[in-house]
């Protein structure tokens, strides 16, 4: 199923209507896709779903988001040339931002790609309930936290094994590394700024006994040519394997830029200078405060720590199918 070609066949509905104006203009979601993708009045995109029962359910009305429950509609299907009358239920994004639609399209269409063809309303509800809490989450947008995430898309980007590492990305929401498979973890600490310096949790040099961690630190300077975030995305794509990673790729930004998605479209950054300059180090060697040293009743310690004269990690080091996965 290819999701990049949907905003596009979506642009083309929106101002067209059908000669009855209850009847709304649609297309496939999918080629051979029993689900139907409309346009409302003001120029919103709707999914219509149809399940395998019409179990009563309770409707969802939301500030950015409204989804309806067996309702019985009139399609004008724009790619079968017919018109037809189901019970459908309807999925409505309520934005005219550009990136923060293609976003909603192409991740609800990818859910709709791993559903049965007909899934069950208990089915469809729970779906639709994980792309409320998606698009609904109130991110805070600064320029670090672009920055952070460019970097870590960079190192996946330039990985041997994109779609293993994007499987292991902030699998929790309370993660404290960036990437765990749930045995060794990879931290990744940019900076805009002449030297090689971050800034750690002391907690986060210090990972349970039996993992591996390894620190990725990257240079990512803000720059008038060079690449944006949707830049290293479409890189990504071009280089995975399955659906599933495609969906978590595009969850994982909108999850990070909400909204705000549509304001970076035009920040960059100097994509040579950062591939250049990525590096990785065994936590070992980060310099670091004892733990030992650390008084009784004193906890979320911070410092930076300039790794400019610390040894990169030798590849003859590098164990484990989540550090392997980065081709060292």
């Amino acid at each position: 199923m290819e999701v990049n070609s949907l905003y596009g066949k979506f642009v083309k509905l929106i101002g067209s209507k059908s000669d009855d104006s209850e009847t709304y203009r649609v297309i496939s979601v999918w080629e051979g896709s029993r689900h139907r993708l409309g346009c409302s009045e003001e120029g919103f995109p709707i999914f219509f779903v149809e399940c395998s029962d019409s179990k009563s359910t309770t409707d969802v009305h939301l500030e950015l988001i409204d989804v309806q429950f067996n309702r019985n509609c009139k399609l004008d299907d724009s790619d079968e040339r017919k018109s037809e009358s189901h019970v459908y239920c309807l999925v409505k994004l309520k934005s005219l931002k550009k990136d923060f639609t293609k976003y909603f399209l192409d991740v609800f269409s990818l859910v709709l790609a791993k559903l049965p063809d007909y899934p069950s309303t208990a089915q469809l509800r729970d779906e639709v309930s994980k792309l409320i809490q998606l698009f609904m989450g109130a991110a805070t947008y600064s320029t670090s936290t672009l920055q952070g995430l460019w970097a870590e898309m960079l190192v996946i980007e330039q990985s041997k094994d994109p779609d293993y590492l994007i499987s292991a990305w902030h699998v929790s929401a309370n993660d404290k590394y960036d990437f765990n498979d749930g045995l060794d973890k990879i931290e990744v600490k940019s900076t805009s700024k002449v030297s090689r310096s971050h800034e750690f949790a002391l907690e986060q040099l210090n990972p349970n006994d039996g993992s591996q961690l390894l620190i990725a630190s990257v240079f990512v300077i803000k720059t008038g040519v060079g690449k944006n975030l949707f830049d290293i995305e479409e890189s990504i794509i071009s280089r995975l394997n399955n659906n599933e990673s495609v969906e978590k790729l595009k969850a994982m930004i909108i999850k990070t830029l909400g909204e705000n998605i549509d304001t970076v479209r035009t920040i960059y950054f100097d994509y040579s200078q950062a591939v250049d300059s990525l590096c990785y180090f065994n936590y070992k060697d980060i310099p670091s405060i004892d733990i030992s040293n650390v008084p009784i009743g004193v906890s979320n310690v911070h410092f930076l720590s300039d790794l400019t004269n610390v040894e990169l990690i030798e590849p003859e080091f590098i164990n484990g199918r989540l550090h392997k996965s980065l081709g060292l």
